[in-house]
């Protein structure tokens, strides 16, 4: 059976950089070394231990290993750079968790429903956690006997979501809602592929780039798949989404890279409508400064 980050509640992002860095300093500690240094001992034995958990996943998703037998020790299965700090530790889950479109294999279900996520735009901040998780449901497995989201995985989804960076947090009623923003995830990526431009690349360039790197965004393998039953297969068209929309404005305004719109180009892009935003289309992309600015 396929892994899911999305079905592993106790599992999330801090606690298991918590437990890599506890790996780092002390290799070799036992399951019950390990069990004695993250639980306090006043609390009972017994019950659902949340680190044996954390543990487990830490193994699974090949960030950790161990032998066989209790009394085994366990120790780091990536270098420790690549877990180290906050960032080496992102893009280590990234390229573990990330861009899989096999539909049996780990970690699809999180993505396909990133991609749904990204499909149906400003829904996500009108409806709340019950509803969004029967409409994927009903749009993205019409047939299936067992529900393959609930309000539990969506709560790990969005843990995992926002901090692989397609997304923040903001209060919302009694709860929280995450804000479509995929910023973490494609700045690197964005001003890597213009890092050798000296001018303008047409933005349908960048889009395609994008799209094949990260298939859970726009244009990619799992975004059209999502976007067929999202949003009934309608034709997107040159509309951005949400997601993507709003990363590229905070790219630009941070001078991460700049947005242009030239009057006579003919292939123009439409980013998804926010008000008093200066960019509500865009027909080229060019290299950062450092600086904000407005073309």
């Amino acid at each position: 059976m396929a892994f899911e980050l999305l079905n592993q509640r106790e599992t999330t992002p801090t606690r298991v950089h918590a437990m890599l860095r506890l790996l780092a300093r002390r290799p070799g500690l036992t399951r019950e070394q390990i069990d004695d240094l993250v639980r306090p001992g006043v609390l009972p034995v017994g019950g659902r231990n949340e680190a044996n958990e954390v543990l487990r996943n830490t193994v699974q998703l090949g960030l950790a290993s161990t032998g066989e037998g209790e009394s085994s020790g366990y120790q780091l299965a990536v270098a420790q750079e690549h877990i180290e700090d906050l960032d080496a530790y992102r893009n280590t889950i990234s390229r573990i968790a990330l861009g899989v479109t096999d539909s049996s294999a780990d970690h699809y279900a999180f993505n396909l429903f990133t991609a749904w996520y990204a499909v149906i735009d400003d829904e996500v901040l009108r409806r709340t956690v019950t509803d969004l998780v029967i409409d994927f449901n009903e749009r993205v497995f019409p047939t299936a006997e067992i529900s393959q989201m609930n309000d539990e995985r969506l709560t790990s989804w969005r843990a995992w979501a926002a901090f692989l960076g397609f997304g923040w947090m903001v209060p919302r009623g009694a709860g929280r809602t995450m804000v479509p923003d995929c910023t973490g995830r494609v700045s690197g990526l964005v001003e890597r592929r213009l890092a050798g431009e000296d001018g303008l690349i047409p933005f349908r360039a960048m889009w395609e780039h994008i799209a094949a790197a990260c298939p859970e965004l726009d244009g990619g393998v799992l975004f059209e798949r999502a976007r067929q039953t999202g949003r009934g297969g309608h034709d997107r068209g040159q509309t951005v989404s949400l997601m993507l929309s709003t990363a590229l404005r905070s790219m630009h305004d941070g001078g991460r890279c700049r947005l242009h719109r030239l009057a006579d180009a003919t292939d123009t892009w439409t980013l998804f409508p926010a008000s008093g935003q200066v960019f509500q289309a865009v027909t080229h992309i060019s290299r950062g400064t450092g600086d904000a600015g407005v073309e």
